[in-house]
C-alpha cells in the first residue's frame, strides 16, 4: 500500500474563500491506486467490452501528457474515436478504509458536445453502477445524449483535476468505472485519464 500526498484543488473544498479558483487542499492518501502515473503499471484498470477502445500507452500529438508523465489510459491514444462506441474502464475492488472515502484523477477530453462524453460511476457489486458527480475540477454536462446520462461533454481546458467522494461505508467493496460513449455521427479525439489516487481507500 502507497502513502503519500496530494493536492485537490476544489473550488467547494474551501468555499469560504474569497477567491476559490485558487483553492486547494493538501491531504494525506493511502493507496486506492497501483500505479498513480500509470508508467510502471496499468493499474490493475480493466478495458471493456473485450473488444473495447481503452487502452494504456503515450498519447499521439495533438494530445498532450501530463507533466513528469509518459504513459496513460485512453479511449484513443491516436485519432478520433468512431461512431457509435460504448467502452468502460473498470478498477480492481478497492476497500474503504473509512466512510465516503474520495477518489481523485487528472483527464483530458475532446468530444462532440452535448452528444459524446464520458462519465465516472461507482458500484456495491461490481454489476450495478450508480453515477458519481465531481466535488471539484471539470463540472458535468448536465445531459450527454450518447451517455443517456450526465457527463463530461465538449473540450476541457487541458488537464484537469476532478475529485469524487464514493458513498460507501468503512470496510465495505467497491468498484470505480470510466464509461465513454458516442452517437451515431461525429467523432473527435476522445478522452485520456491519468494520475488516479485515492483518500481512505485500498486496492
Amino acid at each position: 500500500m502507497t502513502t503519500g500526498t496530494f493536492t485537490v484543488k476544489c473550488s467547494t473544498l474551501l468555499a469560504a474563500d474569497l477567491n476559490p479558483v485558487n483553492n486547494a487542499q493538501t491531504v494525506v492518501f493511502q493507496g486506492c491506486t497501483s500505479d498513480a502515473f500509470f508508467d510502471l503499471s496499468d493499474g490493475g484498470l480493466v478495458p471493456g467490452p473485450a473488444n473495447g477502445r481503452w487502452a494504456r500507452g503515450v498519447p499521439q500529438s495533438p494530445w498532450t501528457r501530463p507533466a513528469l508523465d509518459s504513459e496513460v489510459w485512453g479511449n484513443r491514444l491516436s485519432g478520433n474515436y468512431g461512431n457509435a462506441e460504448s467502452d468502460t474502464l473498470t478498477s480492481p475492488t478497492y476497500k474503504a478504509l473509512q466512510n465516503n472515502p474520495s477518489i481523485a484523477f487528472q483527464h483530458c477530453f475532446s468530444t462532440e458536445a452535448s452528444h459524446d462524453g464520458g462519465n465516472f460511476a461507482y458500484s456495491s457489486n461490481g454489476h450495478d453502477w450508480t453515477t458519481l458527480k465531481p466535488s471539484g475540477g471539470q463540472a458535468y454536462n448536465s445531459y450527454v445524449s450518447a451517455l443517456a446520462d450526465s457527463g463530461w461533454s465538449g473540450a476541457s481546458s487541458g488537464w484537469e483535476q476532478s475529485v469524487f467522494l464514493v458513498p460507501v461505508t468503512n470496510n465495505s467493496s467497491f468498484w470505480v468505472r470510466w464509461r465513454f460513449a458516442s452517437d451515431a455521427a461525429g467523432a473527435a479525439r476522445g478522452w485520456l485519464i491519468d494520475e488516479v489516487a485515492g483518500v481512505g481507500c485500498a486496492p
